[in-house]
């Protein structure tokens, strides 16, 4: 469950660097740019408390295995960073 976490939130942030550079949007939340609720706002998502079970049936995330290793999920692949970065150079041309 925590790598999951990390992995959305990671590719969240980045997400929302490419938005911020290639669009050049900023929207701020009581005038502080960069905080966790421009985060939220581009990515609310995040805020999916059941986020992991589009990824992981319930079996799976409740099996020995992903209590002792990292489990890649069984129903969708995570996000693609790579993807993402292939999607930007495309926006900046």
């Amino acid at each position: 469950m925590t790598y999951f976490w990390v992995q959305m939130v990671h590719f969240g942030i980045r997400s929302m660097a490419s938005l911020i550079t290639t669009a050049k949007l900023w929207i701020e939340v009581e005038g502080e740019k960069g905080d966790f609720g421009r985060f939220l706002l581009l990515n609310p998502y995040i805020a999916k408390s059941d986020l992991w079970s589009e990824y992981y049936s319930k079996q799976v995330m409740m099996s020995k295995e992903v209590k002792e290793a990292m489990v890649l999920p069984d129903k969708k692949p995570l996000p693609n960073l790579v993807t993402q970065d292939l999607v930007d150079k495309i926006r900046m041309r």
